[in-house]
């Protein structure tokens, strides 16, 4: 029975989907989400939680010393209790952190899902590009949420999943000579 822990700062809409697709893929095995108790964000309702017969939500409580934005040791005992086989967090963020040490120390294989690379580092801050180019050196494997992510920045080649959920909507520019400039641009996808 396999057995998946995912680490996550925040519940999003557009994980969620993925994120009930694996559960529906593992048939007899086990998916659990672990977050924040106090997560800050916008998010908080169905549309962002995953549901499913194998599907365990895990809300975290943070460390009472170093604040809410990193977990407290109930992260690791809950791992230790679930005995993940695999661990995916999704981005690098101090909570999201306590999984991936957690999996390194266990010689857990863990995967990072992400919309950050190469590709596109420049359009994120400093303190983004470092964290990535730092923690990436410690992961298995990748999960491109967009195509720039299909390359670490860290400049190891992992293993990579696509799982786009955004659309590159430069590759859908309309003809600018061709159109009112003061028209509301759609895109249909």
């Amino acid at each position: 029975m396999m057995r998946v822990a995912i680490v996550i700062r925040a519940r999003a809409p557009y994980l969620r989907d993925l994120q009930e697709a694996l559960a529906n893929e593992l048939l007899t095995g086990e998916l659990h989400l672990l977050w924040p108790a106090n997560e800050d964000s916008d998010f908080k309702d169905d549309s962002a939680t995953p549901t499913g017969k194998n599907v365990t939500i895990h809300a975290i409580q943070s460390c009472p010393v170093l604040g809410p934005r990193f977990p407290s040791s109930d992260l690791w005992s809950t791992l230790n209790t679930i005995q993940p086989d695999i661990v995916w967090i999704h981005e690098f963020s101090p909570f999201t952190l306590g999984g991936l040490l957690y999996a390194k120390r266990q010689a857990i294989p863990v995967v990072e899902s992400t919309e950050v690379g190469r590709g596109n580092a420049h359009f994120f801050s400093f303190t983004v590009r470092a964290w990535h180019f730092l923690w990436s050196h410690l992961i298995d494997g990748v999960i491109a949420n967009a195509p720039a992510a299909r390359q670490s920045l860290c400049g190891e080649n992992h293993a990579v999943v696509d799982a786009f959920h955004a659309v590159d909507s430069r590759r859908f520019a309309p003809v600018l000579s061709d159109r009112d400039h003061d028209a509301p641009v759609t895109f249909v996808v």
